[in-house]
C-alpha cells in the first residue's frame, strides 16, 4: 500500500529524483560561494595560534588517554563534572568563535576547531564527539591535505542545512580543522 505522497510510477520516481538533486545542488552551491569566509575563518592568527598550542599540549596523548578524554567528554554533556569539556568551553578560542557565529547575522550555525589529532579545541555548540577524526570533514582534510573542501551536512547534534570544513594551515603545512554549519537560506 502506497502512502498518499508515495510516487506510483516510474514518471513519479524520475521527477522525484529530479527534484532532490536540484533540491541538493542549491544548498550546495550556496555552500560553494561561502567557502571564500570559511578559508578566511581558518587563517585568522587567533585560530592558527591556538590550534599550534594544542598541537604542542596534545603531542603525546596516547590513543588510551584519547578515549579517557573522550569518556570524560561524553559524561560533561550528560551534565557530569567534566575539566575537558570546561576547558574547551572556556578557551579564548570557543569565545572568539561565538564572536563569529554572533556577527555572521545568521549565516553561521556553528563552528568547531580540532588540532591535528582532531580533537575539540573550539566549538559554539556541543559535538558529540571529543575525538572528531573519525568524521566526514576529518577524514576529508587527512586524505586531501591542504586542497581539501568538505561540504555536508551539518552534524546532527548542530543546526543549519550545510556545512564546510577545511584545513587550518600554517606555514603550508595542515595543523588542524575547522568546521563551520552554516544557513544557507533564509
Amino acid at each position: 500500500m502506497f502512502a498518499s505522497n508515495t510516487p506510483k510510477s516510474l514518471l513519479g520516481l524520475a521527477l522525484l529524483a529530479l527534484w532532490s538533486t536540484q533540491a541538493m545542488a542549491a544548498p550546495k552551491a550556496a555552500l560553494q560561494a561561502l567557502l571564500p569566509q570559511v578559508q578566511a575563518l581558518s587563517q585568522e592568527q587567533s585560530v592558527v595560534a591556538a590550534v599550534n598550542a594544542a598541537n604542542s599540549t596534545h603531542a603525546t596523548l596516547s590513543k588510551t588517554e584519547i578515549r579517557t578524554l573522550g569518556r570524560q567528554w561524553h559524561e560533561g554533556l550528560q551534565g557530569k563534572p567534566s575539566a575537558v569539556l570546561t576547558t574547551v568551553n572556556g578557551s579564548a578560542l570557543t569565545q572568539e568563535l561565538q564572536s563569529m557565529v554572533a556577527g555572521s547575522k545568521g549565516v553561521y550555525t556553528g563552528i568547531l576547531v580540532t588540532d591535528q589529532k582532531g580533537l575539540i579545541i573550539g566549538q559554539t555548540y556541543h559535538a558529540k564527539h571529543y575525538a572528531e577524526d573519525g568524521q566526514g570533514f576529518m577524514k576529508k582534510i587527512n586524505k586531501d591535505g591542504a586542497s581539501a573542501v568538505y561540504y555536508g551536512k551539518p552534524a546532527k547534534d548542530a543546526t543549519g542545512n550545510g556545512s564546510i570544513g577545511v584545513p587550518v594551515m600554517d606555514q603550508g603545512k595542515v595543523i588542524g580543522a575547522i568546521l563551520v554549519n552554516m544557513t544557507t537560506s533564509s
